[in-house]
């Protein structure tokens, strides 16, 4: 079965390959995912996807220079426990202890592992299924994160 993220690639690549194709010059090289920057956005955590024509090699500032991003964002959901805990967290100013500022930070860490295991499973499942997209890395982080991942 497919899921909401495979569609979700799926419809953009449809959309960005007829662009490209359109496009003299340029050839899709790479995607990007970016989830929002959930600490502070506790309401609704999503994310949004971007193509490239060209891949940097020293870094990753290359990834604010894509070619076309979705126009609709895909909402994470599962995770509204946690959001409300950062609700919490945020609203009553209880980063400023101590040991919650250790838990926040390794929490932040996992939520953005756990996306990027997603994405992992996702193209997985995607390549199975001989999905074009899968052709192409995907990088994976949330926003203002440096921890990034590459799909193979």
């Amino acid at each position: 079965m497919e899921s909401d993220l495979d569609k979700y690639i799926s419809k953009f690549y449809s959309i960005v390959k007829l662009k490209y194709a359109l496009s003299f010059g340029k050839k899709l090289k790479a995607f990007y995912c970016e989830m929002n920057g959930f600490t502070i956005n506790y309401d609704r955590w999503f994310i949004d996807l971007f193509s490239f024509s060209k891949i940097g090699q020293e870094d990753y500032d290359w990834l604010s220079d894509y070619d076309h991003l979705t126009k609709i964002d895909l909402t994470i959901t599962g995770f509204e426990n946690l959001q409300k805990v950062y609700e919490d967290v945020y609203k009553n100013k209880k980063i400023e202890i101590p040991e919650i500022e250790q838990a926040y930070e390794v929490a932040e860490l996992l939520i953005i592992l756990r996306l990027q295991e997603l994405f992992r499973k996702t193209y997985q499942s995607a390549k199975s299924n001989e999905k074009k997209w899968t052709e192409f890395p995907m990088f994976v982080t949330a926003h203002d994160y440096e921890m990034i991942y590459q799909t193979k």
